[in-house]
């Protein structure tokens, strides 16, 4: 069967997201939609904050298909269009990321009661989610590595954020560090309130010792459901995808996300893997300052889930819960002899 060009399936496919038949059928709880040639299967979002918010495979009869992302809080679609422009002029790195083929903004009465956006994102041809295996492991952490070693180009990330009112990087760290250190001490008291948590001190740490505050490219959201594996050149490569959480911070953040998230054996593999590809960017931190600020992270990100995971969740079933997860993370870091590589 001949495809079509280009022009004409983004054509199709804004007709139909302009139209309120998408959003109320899978907003009652359908999994595909036949329109046409052209059928929309849905993704399950796990661990998604309650906004309405779709995850689609569009694929036409001629085999043709992209990934399509709806959303009512429009920022986060923006932020993913952002990313991956500047992501475009960064074109020494191993890892892959997929092209943005539309990105609109639109308003639309019904399933979305205000503004909402959408993209749509090419879809990568053979990619297989990543797994627990050793190899798929390593990759990812020489892939997280290599996203957080990413030098910030302060120009850039003006034109595309916006018009940053910060005339130099030593003061976008400053700014970044007093915002996330307000968010933690947000954050002690959503934990403490919910959970009785007794790691303030961690924080407390993070607002009082002097180092260097690091600010680097995050993906924001790194785990390994967001890794695809593609073969390049005989070799497997990571495509990453889903930078809607995008951000500019320490680089702790992405990986203290990604341990929190990541339940298997192989966590060794990734540490040792990960601090040996970041020995230089992690050159002016004490073992005891990232074991410290990894603790912060985990109380951040904790409470950002809590902000609407206890809407559902019961006192008792949040303890439960986080309590037993932080605490076994702990743990385990302090295990792992990641030390030694960076020491």
């Amino acid at each position: 069967m001949q495809k079509q060009p280009y022009s004409s399936y983004i054509k199709e496919l804004r007709k139909i997201i302009q139209s309120p038949v998408l959003f109320s059928h899978f907003s009652r709880g359908g999994t595909t939609l036949v329109c046409g040639n052209l059928v929309f299967y849905l993704i399950p979002i796990q661990y998604s904050e309650p906004s309405k918010r779709l995850s689609l495979v569009a694929k036409w009869s001629d085999g043709t298909q992209f990934f399509l992302k709806v959303n009512s809080y429009a920022k986060k679609i923006e932020n993913e269009f952002k990313a991956h422009r500047l992501l475009e002029q960064y074109t020494e790195r191993s890892f892959y990321v997929p092209k943005v083929l539309d990105f609109q903004q639109e308003n639309l009465s019904g399933f979305f009661s205000d503004q909402y956006a959408w993209i749509v994102i090419e879809w990568v041809a053979g990619g297989n989610v990543f797994s627990d295996k050793p190899t798929h492991v390593e990759l990812a952490a020489k892939t997280l590595a290599q996203i957080n070693n990413i030098e910030i180009d302060l120009d850039l990330i003006s034109g595309l954020f916006g018009n940053l009112p910060i005339q130099t990087i030593s003061e976008l760290k400053y700014t970044s560090r007093s915002g996330m250190q307000i968010d933690i001490e947000k954050a002690i008291q959503i934990s403490d309130d919910y959970l009785n948590l007794e790691l303030t001190k961690a924080a407390e740490l993070f607002s009082k010792h002097t180092m260097r505050f690091s600010l680097n490219l995050n993906h924001g959201d790194f785990h390994l459901n967001n890794l695809l594996s593609l073969q390049s050149s005989g070799k497997y490569i990571s495509a990453v995808i889903d930078w809607e959480d995008i951000n500019l911070e320490n680089p702790l953040y992405d990986l203290a996300h990604h341990l929190f998230l990541t339940e298997n054996d192989l966590t060794d593999i990734f540490l040792n893997t990960y601090f040996r590809e970041s020995r230089d960017l992690y050159s002016d931190f004490s073992c005891d300052e990232i074991e410290e600020t990894i603790m912060a992270m985990f109380i951040l990100w904790v409470s950002r889930n809590l902000r609407w995971k206890s809407r559902q969740m019961t006192t008792d079933s949040l303890k439960q819960y986080y309590y037993p997860i932080i605490n076994r993370k702990l743990a385990m870091i302090r295990d792992i002899p990641w030390k030694k590589i960076i020491s």
